[in-house]
């Protein structure tokens, strides 16, 4: 094969072809695409969003170094959170107690640190500096006024965030290799941890200290496990979603026992029960899947992207979604959307965010699809 195109120089026939696929896919506008220029690798919704919007506020952890806060009602960047040099890959926002106080942001990313922002000023109040290795999850833990945080260096990092400036209280170790997410188990002080090497461990988390409830873990999957939730009304049911292919729902009681199990055709990186007891799942295949539970089966696919999706978030009726293809999309989850393109969202007075972040350099990228297909 000939071509006078340096980006097709030294690949193969297949690669070459997929890199022409995705190049006529990126031009599809199903989800209202809102294009950041660069890699998406997670999101936070922005819980002070006015209720009148249609679509919310959410922040965005971007491979370009920073964290955005993006209005998905108008189609406007409100905030850059720009200092740390490496990807973000996660962050947390306070809940805002009063309109006269300020609230801050905490980010973590590839460079090691964790950054404290205040949310309004866009200004950095202070490094976080305890981790051997990239920061990779957060979780806030207000009750008790800390934060915890999961790195690749395989270690839970427990922050006193009422102290000024923050310091480390303690670590926990337990996970043989990095620590992709937190979240707490309702109502308690347990908080559950899913890591590369595929467990899924349990944690008890004090300001007085902290301790492993499990001495091996939960080894149900087969690979990775990159993220986890509770039902929101059930905090005996846990879903999973891993690399092996799988998302899978978990009954905690007594145990860890596995009461459903939804297939892929490829990695599964997120998963998020549904309001109304739905979950949807996101898939390195590019596209996003709406199960129904009690049914068993798949209800819609969602298929606008143009690489592996990261990341879902719901906002009412609707489901947004992130991706490495630099895309936000807005999908609508009443199933009578759902022949055609009419589960697009495509109000005309959204406007699409053109931005210039810088990109990640060749060893960075390489290092990005590395870490998302590990």
């Amino acid at each position: 094969m000939q071509t006078s195109n340096a980006t097709y120089l030294f690949q193969t026939e297949n690669a070459i072809r997929n890199e022409e696929r995705k190049l006529d896919k990126s031009k599809n506008e199903l989800g209202n695409p809102r294009n950041l220029k660069s890699k998406i690798l997670n999101l936070e919704l922005d819980r002070t969003t006015p209720k009148k919007y249609q679509l919310p506020r959410i922040f965005t952890c971007e491979a370009s170094h920073v964290c955005r806060l993006y209005d998905l009602n108008d189609g406007k960047t409100c905030k850059v959170y720009k200092g740390h040099t490496g990807p973000v890959t996660c962050c947390q926002v306070q809940s805002l107690m009063d309109d006269n106080q300020d609230r801050f942001l905490y980010t973590g990313s590839w460079d090691k640190t964790i950054k404290r922002w205040n949310v309004r000023s866009g200004e950095c109040v202070e490094t976080l500096v305890g981790h051997g290795d990239y920061v990779k999850s957060l979780l806030l833990f207000e009750e008790e006024g800390l934060l915890i945080s999961g790195s690749v260096d395989t270690t839970l990092g427990v922050w006193d965030t009422t102290a000024q400036p923050n310091r480390l209280l303690y670590q926990l170790a337990g996970h043989s290799r990095g620590i992709e997410k937190i979240v707490r188990q309702p109502g308690t002080n347990v908080f559950w941890t899913c890591g590369s090497e595929s467990s899924i461990r349990r944690w008890e988390i004090r300001r007085d200290g902290g301790q492993s409830l499990d001495e091996e873990g939960f080894w149900g999957h087969q690979s990775n496990v990159y993220s986890l939730m509770f039902e929101p009304e059930d905090s005996e049911s846990l879903w999973t979603a891993s690399a092996d292919k799988t998302v899978r729902q978990w009954s905690i009681y007594e145990g860890l026992h596995e009461e459903t199990r939804f297939e892929h055709p490829d990695f599964c990186t997120d998963v998020l029960v549904l309001s109304d007891g739905n979950i949807c799942t996101a898939c390195r295949d590019e596209n996003v899947r709406l199960w129904n539970v009690n049914l068993g089966n798949l209800a819609h696919i969602y298929s606008g992207h143009y690489e592996s999706v990261t990341k879902l978030i719901q906002w009412r009726s609707f489901l947004v979604s992130a991706s490495l293809d630099g895309t936000l999309r807005v999908w609508n989850l009443d199933p009578s959307s759902f022949s055609g393109e009419e589960n697009m969202v495509t109000e005309d007075s959204l406007l699409k965010q053109k931005t210039n972040q810088p990109q990640l350099t060749e060893e960075e990228l390489a290092e990005l699809e590395e870490l998302m297909s590990d």
